[in-house]
């Protein structure tokens, strides 16, 4: 099982995968109704993705259904938990906490400094850099705050900012909302994680 780890971080519960195994491998770790959920998708890549996140979450520990929203957000049925996943080619993510969250994961050395102007204005830059690879850390912010928002319509440059930052945790505001997001460097990726902040 390519479980990498479990990190707690304020309340939630991290899931960490490495996506190593092939599609019936997966299989066999998973609930049958998340293989039901596959059934539909004729990509073998887009079903190994979806139970890659199946395959963290219950490792987790988590066997409530999950159900998708109107956006197609994940949602654990019958639960006060919240849910948020994410992967790149060889890991997935999973979000496990007792507030709205967002959680994204990108390849670290991805290179998106062509587009970076799409999502990241002058005012937000200095709060990334000293970061390494900028761009890609903003646009995994950007990302999981997004999921955090949980609605449609989000522009990635005016309705979601970045106002701060402290050791790996910054501010922001999205939708008018401010949020919290703690960075994280593991197996060669970033990972941003949304939440409410602290109290």
């Amino acid at each position: 099982m390519p479980l990498v780890q479990i990190e707690n971080i304020m309340d939630a519960e991290l899931v960490l995968w490495r996506v190593s195994e092939t599609e019936q491998e997966l299989s066999s770790l998973v609930l049958p109704e998340d293989l039901d959920s596959i059934s539909g998708f004729t990509s073998v890549g887009r079903r190994v993705e979806r139970l890659a996140w199946r395959a963290a979450l219950r490792s987790a520990g988590i066997r409530q259904s999950v159900i998708y929203n109107r956006n197609g957000s994940p949602f654990l049925k019958d639960s006060d938990r919240h849910i948020s996943v994410s992967h790149c080619k060889e890991m997935a993510c999973v979000a496990v906490s007792p507030v709205k969250c967002g959680v994204d994961i990108e390849n670290a050395a991805r290179d998106c400094s062509r587009i970076a102007d799409r999502f990241l204005s002058e005012r937000e830059r200095p709060f990334l850099a000293g970061t390494p690879n900028p761009g890609m850390a903003a646009w995994c912010i950007k990302e999981a705050l997004y999921k955090y928002a949980g609605r449609d319509g989000v522009d990635f440059l005016h309705d979601i900012r970045i106002v701060s930052n402290g050791i790996d945790v910054y501010e922001a505001v999205v939708c008018g909302e401010t949020a919290e997001v703690c960075l994280i460097y593991e197996e060669g990726c970033v990972i941003a994680f949304a939440h409410a902040p602290a109290k």
